[in-house]
């Protein structure tokens, strides 16, 4: 298992795309990877499962095809856009 906490945080786009390749790499060779992200598109485009944290407490979670299926959602909890995080 690997945990990471906001491992783009100061990153230019480069570098966290970088970062997206080498995860994913990771991930193949049967590897749990285990994020916690502000970078909401670089999440999403990674995890197949997602957690909303609100005040603390597990407000949201599920599949991410499912997460970006519920309308709204992903605009009123993480203020982005469902075409952003496809």
């Amino acid at each position: 298992m690997l945990l990471l906490d906001e491992p783009t945080e100061g990153l230019e786009p480069v570098p966290v795309e970088n970062s997206a390749a080498v995860l994913e790499d990771i991930a193949s060779c049967d590897v749990t990877v285990l994020i916690t992200e502000q970078n909401v598109g670089f999440a999403l485009t990674l995890a197949e499962r997602a957690h909303i944290i609100e005040g603390g407490e597990n407000a949201r979670d599920g599949s991410i095809a499912d997460l970006c299926r519920r309308e709204g959602l992903l605009e009123e909890s993480l203020s982005v856009g469902v075409e952003r995080a496809e």
